[in-house]
């Protein structure tokens, strides 16, 4: 019953996002997992060449800061990868295996 009135009471603006909203959403994201994997990656680069010449070295920590680097591309090449895979096969109206089948020749 009171979620009735929550409904009745809620201004428009808390409508649900559209599909542009969610997708420029998503462009930020991507651009922020780009510019933390640039960071992380080139981060750990600087740390390991500074700490070249010393004794102890304790570069183990750079290659740890270099490797969340490597694996935040990774992950954001594949989510990019099957985000394009679904925009492709979305075009279509039949099943996506008749359109990957098209493709695949």
């Amino acid at each position: 019953m009171s979620a009735c009135f929550v409904v009745l009471l809620a201004p428009r603006s808390v409508a649900a996002l559209t599909l542009v909203q969610i997708t420029d959403l998503f462009n930020i994201f991507a651009g922020l997992m780009l510019t933390m994997s640039i960071l992380l990656f080139f981060g750990g680069l600087g740390v390991y060449f500074t700490r070249l010449g010393t004794w102890p070295s304790d570069r183990d920590l750079a290659i740890k800061i270099m490797e969340w680097g490597v694996s935040v591309l990774f992950v954001l090449i594949v989510i990019l990868a099957h985000c394009r895979w679904h925009n492709r096969c979305s075009r279509y109206s039949r099943s996506c295996y008749l359109c990957c089948r098209e493709y695949g020749k």
